[in-house]
C-alpha cells in the first residue's frame, strides 16, 4: 500500500528558467502586436532623428535639478498671485449660470459688433468730408 502525502511541494522555478519564460511572453506579445511594435519603433526613431529623444534623456538625468528650478519659479509672488486669480476666476465660473452667462457674453459679442460698426461708418465720413 502506497503511504499517504503529507506535504506538497511547489516547484521553484530558477532564474534561468523564469528567463526564458518572461522572453516567451514578450516574444509571443511582440507577434500579437506586431504593427503596433513597428510604429512604435518608428516613432522612436523620428525622436532621435529630430534630438528630441537625447533632450528627454538628458531632462530625465537632470530631472532633481529641473524639479529646483520649477518649484523655484513657482515660488515666486508673480507666479503665485497668478495662479491664485486662475483659482478664483475658475471658482467664480462654478458659481455661475451657465445660461445667464451664455446671454451676457451674446449681449456683449452684439454690442462690441454694433461699436465697431458705428466706428466704421464714422472713420468713413471723416474720410469723405
Amino acid at each position: 500500500m502506497a503511504k499517504p502525502i503529507t506535504t506538497i511541494q511547489k516547484r521553484q522555478m530558477t532564474e534561468e528558467e523564469k528567463r526564458t519564460e518572461a522572453l516567451a511572453k514578450l516574444k509571443a506579445a511582440v507577434g500579437d502586436s506586431e504593427e503596433a511594435v513597428r510604429e512604435l519603433l518608428e516613432f522612436i526613431e523620428q525622436l532621435h532623428e529630430s534630438g528630441l529623444l537625447e533632450a528627454a534623456n538628458a531632462l530625465l538625468k537632470a530631472r532633481e535639478d529641473v524639479a529646483k528650478i520649477v518649484v523655484g519659479q513657482l515660488n515666486q509672488k508673480p507666479v503665485t498671485t497668478m495662479i491664485n486669480h486662475a483659482f478664483a476666476i475658475a471658482a467664480l465660473a462654478a458659481s455661475l449660470d451657465p445660461e445667464k452667462t451664455a446671454k451676457l457674453l451674446e449681449h456683449i459679442a452684439a454690442g462690441a459688433l454694433e461699436a465697431y460698426e458705428q466706428n466704421s461708418a464714422e472713420t468713413k465720413k471723416n474720410r469723405v468730408v
